[in-house]
């Protein structure tokens, strides 16, 4: 998988989807040279950490007015995409889905002129901790970085609700895997739509899983050639 063309293809996907009501708002990725011929794809704002523990109305309302992700979806659910790639390998990816924590009753009630960030911070704060919704968020991670003995730490993982939660994946996710999974279980009527992005940007993971990992509750299944 080509960097450069990759990102590319991200952001057509991106644009595309934003003209057709997928997205209400969409982020330009970048691709950035680094050391050893180590390329990262990411978006042009950086998105950096997100307490995503405990994720409350401010922070949310932060990520977004701080334009802190790839997209916004239809729904208001948030997106982020982030991966390094050295030749034909991925070397460390996080892909992160935030549903939207607040009741689309609420939501549905913003003016088209009012940007999205400006709507939610002029609400009524009693207003939207009643109209607040805890869905959790799902987070898949990727990285060869050291870690200590004493914690469970698979080198590919899924995280969700807590941070000490992490789910053992076979092996690493490429952008199209974790966009099919998310467009699988969550928004199949644009699955359609995605479908024509997905090829170019797939790339074949080697299995990371390690034995003790495998004896334990994780995610598994088989790439298509």
């Amino acid at each position: 998988m080509n960097p450069i063309s990759a990102a590319g293809v991200l952001n057509n996907f991106l644009y595309n989807g934003y003209e057709q009501g997928i997205f209400r708002h969409v982020n330009t990725h970048l691709v950035t040279e680094g050391a050893g011929r180590l390329y990262s794809v990411a978006p042009a704002i950086e998105i950096g950490m997100i307490d995503t523990q405990n994720l409350n109305i401010d922070e949310y309302i932060r990520i977004i007015s701080e334009e802190r992700y790839s997209a916004i979806l239809s729904d208001y659910s948030l997106l982020s995409l982030e991966w390094e790639i050295k030749g034909a390998e991925i070397n460390r990816h996080r892909y992160m889905y935030i549903p939207c924590p607040i009741k689309a009753d609420t939501i549905q009630e913003r003016p088209p002129e009012i940007e999205i960030a400006d709507f939610f911070t002029q609400l009524d704060r009693a207003s939207l901790s009643k109209n607040l919704i805890s869905q959790g968020y799902l987070r898949f991670d990727y990285t060869k970085d050291i870690v200590k003995k004493e914690i469970i730490h698979p080198i590919a993982h899924m995280t969700m609700i807590s941070p000490d939660c992490r789910v053992a994946l076979r092996a690493p996710l490429s952008a199209a895997d974790f966009l099919n999974f998310i467009f699988d279980n969550f928004y199949p009527q644009y699955s359609n739509t995605w479908l024509d992005y997905q090829p170019q940007l797939r790339a074949i993971c080697e299995d990371t899983i390690r034995p003790d990992e495998m004896s334990r509750m994780h995610m598994y299944w088989a790439d298509e050639y």
